[in-house]
């Protein structure tokens, strides 16, 4: 019994799901987290304004920071979160040796070698 060829294709794609374009929502929220940073450290060490005890402005500015790093942290685990993974496994039989061949691709995911 002789096999001339066989081959096999196992094609794997992961994608976000979210339907938004690379680049798009995530890397803004960390942009957004690091401005709410830089306006609320703005408001607690820069300003030194009395706004007649209506208004506590350091506390505005804490509120901020703390804020500006919520979002950012969450941004960077949505950014983490969403790379997109593409695999191609393809595995052929040799018709002169009857040796099997395997040969893995992937992409966006490479490990540094």
């Amino acid at each position: 019994m002789t096999i001339d060829s066989v081959l096999i294709d196992h094609i794997v794609v992961v994608a976000r799901s979210q339907g938004r374009p690379r680049g798009g929502m995530d890397t803004m929220g960390i942009g957004t987290g690091i401005a709410l940073v830089v306006i609320g450290a703005i408001l607690v060490f820069a300003l030194n304004i009395d706004t007649g005890g209506y208004v506590d402005l350091d506390l505005i500015g804490y509120i901020l920071m703390i804020a500006g790093a919520i979002v950012f942290l969450i941004s960077l685990v949505l950014v983490m979160r969403s790379r997109r993974v593409e695999t191609v496994d393809r595995t052929a039989v040799d018709p002169a040796t009857g040796e099997r061949v395997t040969r893995r691709s992937m992409r966006n995911n490479d490990p540094i070698a």
